[in-house]
């Protein structure tokens, strides 16, 4: 059989012995069958789970071996029962493997008659080597339904209990153990800070048992406190108390007895916090362990603190975003500032002025005081207002023609008045309303105009101009002509001109510096006016067109009483002037004149500017005189453009020089011609008016006149 240990032997019916064998290596089963020629195996090799100890074998009423060992398999390495049969090809479990509650010495089988299996063993627990029998159930009606463990604080006997359809057994073990009692509870023997483990199994009719069920008896120590700390608070907090206790932790009331606690689970010396207090209050407190509460409750006394006062808001505001420095009136203690009224950023952890950040709305922050532990009830709110820069939104400017007052107005933004000054920064307002009339102004003028609600004004200042236009002025001389025909003005001015028939009304007769007069025969007034900048002269300036007529041909009648000096006298008592040979005698402007020398003489009477036609020549000689027959004709006279000298009086062939002479006597041209000839002479470049022709030939001189016709 080789090196085998804890062997056991049987016989089967037809005289077959079998054998137990452990393994030496491990401990396991083996069982053997000796044929008649050799030992054979019986089932599979090692077929216990474990090592296999103090083998028992039984053939039950069928003839079916079973096997009854120590388990070293079962938990913990105890050695409890196992029984295991063959079923003609294996070796199977018998209920449950490791089927006694703790370890077992020399287990043997039986079967009664119904070939139900008994096994007997000595109870390895038990003192006295006791011995247990147990029977293989395969069924149990009853069951452990529930079970309640017994918990004490202190002292004494504890019930425990379970409920069950079958008959309930108590053991004072979870496993094994002895039987303590019967029934649906038990009362353990007085415990004292301790937990006992109890089971309990259910039985059916057949005396088959349920598993055990384990129910405990707990004893806990009663905790108490073993000391205080009492607190103080300000009126309306909580307040921090703490205790002491011996055992696990610290439940607090607001009453000596009953109620529910309004802090648990406080660690001892840890602190607890109180509901907030009005006045000095008495708190309790007990020691909690494990559900076991200290035998009475502990006072504690909070004492309380009156708060500070709140501080007074002194609220600010700043024109536009920036920083406002806003404060509270100067209380005692330390003054705080936040963002929120309550929780939020503390600002600033003391003063009481604060200077915000910059901002750009109305920012409120909130302020408290507090003076040693206490704060003051509620924080203050502290307005930071920030005000709306108003604008100007539109300016109308105005002008006005010459010196005066001008209006001036803006528009403003929201419910912005306005203001005025004369300068673009600084100043005092000259005035507050929209529409500004300024003084009388002599010069163009600008004013500066800010807009300002809730005292805040512009951030810049409008420019308005008062624009004062200057009145045009316009002149111009009266202008006269001979006769009837037109007449041309010219005035100057700084605008532009206008020439009316009227003093006022009517429509423009022309525009411009120059104006020519229609074909006018009497003296007549015209009106001028001028516009520059769309101002006008305040009035018509009135000119006058005037004509004056030409005075009629003189007539000169000779007093020849003093022969050596006669006398010439002038039919006009005015305005004459003598020539002599056609020149000018300056300074003869009398009504007569002496002759003093032989020549021909003539008189021409100028009246408002208009000459005469000359008179009839005299001629006065004093030795030999050219033949007067050849005085010279002129035509048309008065000319316009051409004028026609007929030279048939002159020596045919002959040069003749005709001089032009202009009233004052200045030569203005010189042409030359033949005698007998007709020469053409053009008078265009002249200006309207009496010219004199001084024709020469030779020692002939003879002087006519012609008019340069408008």
């Amino acid at each position: 059989l080789g090196a085998n240990v804890r062997t056991d032997i049987t016989v089967d019916a037809s005289g077959a012995p079998y054998v137990f064998s452990a393994n030496s290596a491990n401990g396991r089963a083996n069982v053997l069958k000796f044929n008649g020629t050799a030992w054979v195996s019986v089932g599979q090799a090692d077929f216990s789970a474990g090592s296999a100890g103090q083998p028992f074998f039984k053939f039950d009423n069928s003839g079916v071996l079973h096997l009854a060992y120590q388990d070293a398999a079962s938990a913990n390495g105890v050695n409890k029962a196992t029984v295991m049969k063959f079923n003609g090809t294996a070796w199977v479990a018998v209920g449950n493997a490791g089927l006694s509650g703790a370890g077992v010495y020399l287990p043997s089988l039986a079967f009664n008659s119904s070939n139900q299996p008994f096994i007997g063993f000595r109870d390895a627990s038990t003192t006295g080597s006791k011995g247990t029998v147990m029977k293989l159930c395969t069924s149990n009606s009853a069951t452990v339904g529930s079970s309640t463990p017994g918990v004490l604080c202190g002292s004494g006997p504890i019930t425990i209990s379970a409920t069950s359809t079958g008959t309930l057994r108590w053991y004072n073990a979870a496993t094994n153990g002895a039987y303590v009692g019967t029934g649906t509870s038990f009362i353990t023997p007085a415990l004292t800070n301790s937990t006992s483990t109890y089971s309990v199994a259910a039985y059916d009719a057949n005396g088959c048992s349920s598993p055990r069920t384990v129910v405990t008896a707990i004893a806990k120590p009663v905790p108490s406190v073993t000391g205080t700390v009492q607190g103080s608070a300000c009126v309306g907090n909580p307040a921090n108390v703490s205790a002491t206790v011996d055992a696990g932790t610290a439940s607090w009331y607001t009453t000596p007895t009953g109620g529910s606690p309004f802090a648990s689970g406080i660690l001892s010396g840890a602190t607890a916090t109180t509901p907030a207090i009005t006045a000095t209050t008495t708190f309790y407190v007990e020691a909690v362990n494990n559900g076991c509460a200290s035998a009475s409750r502990t006072a504690v006394q909070v004492t309380a603190v009156p708060r500070p006062a709140n501080p007074v808001a002194v609220n600010s505001s700043r024109c536009g975003p920036g920083t406002v420095s806003i404060s509270v009136t100067s209380v005692p203690g330390i003054v705080q500032w936040f963002t929120a009224p309550t929780g939020g950023t503390l600002l600033q952890a003391s003063g009481d002025t604060f200077v915000t950040p910059s901002i750009s709305t109305n920012t409120t922050y909130y302020t408290d005081v507090t003076v040693g532990t206490c704060v003051s009830s509620g924080r203050t709110p502290v307005l930071a207002e920030i005000k709306l820069i108003p604008t100007i939104t539109s300016s109308t400017a105005a002008n006005r023609c010459g010196d005066g007052s001008v209006t001036l107005s803006v528009a403003t933004s929201g419910d912005a008045s306005a203001q005025w000054f004369t300068a673009p920064t600084g100043g005092t307002a000259i005035s507050t309303l929209k529409t500004f009339v300024t003084p009388s102004l002599t010069t163009t003028t600008t004013y500066y105009a800010e807009a300002i609600e809730n005292g805040c004004p512009s951030t810049t200042r409008t420019a308005v101009v008062a624009t004062i236009k200057p009145i045009p002025t316009v002149t111009s001389a009266n202008v006269s002509r001979c006769d009837a025909g037109t007449v041309t003005f010219e005035a100057s001015s700084n605008g532009s001109i206008s020439w009316f028939a009227a003093a006022t009304g009517g429509s423009a007769l022309g525009t411009g510096p120059n104006f020519t007069t229609p074909s006018i025969s009497v003296t007549t007034p015209y009106f001028m006016e001028a516009v520059l900048n769309g101002c006008t002269t305040p009035g018509r300036t009135s000119v006058s067109a005037i004509v004056n007529a030409t005075p009629p041909q003189p007539v000169i009648t000779q007093n020849n009483s003093n022969i050596e000096a006669p006398v010439l006298t002038s039919s006009a008592s005015s305005g004459n002037q003598w020539f002599k040979n056609d020149v000018i005698l300056p300074g003869e402007n009398g009504a007569s004149h002496t002759i003093t020398s032989a020549g021909l003489y003539k008189v021409q009477v100028s009246l408002n500017g208009c000459p005469s036609p000359f008179s009839e020549n005299v001629t006065y000689v004093v030795t030999g005189m050219e033949d007067l027959s050849r005085i010279t004709r002129l035509y048309p006279n008065p000319v316009a453009d051409v004028l026609v000298i007929d030279l048939a009086g002159f020596k045919k062939g002959e040069i003749v020089t005709i001089s032009v002479v202009d009233f004052l006597g200045r030569y203005l041209r010189q042409e030359q011609g033949n005698g007998g000839d007709e020469l053409y002479v053009d008078v265009k470049p002249f200006n309207p008016g009496q010219y004199h022709l001084v024709l020469t030939q030779g020692k002939t001189r003879i002087t006519k006149s012609f008019i340069r016709k408008f």
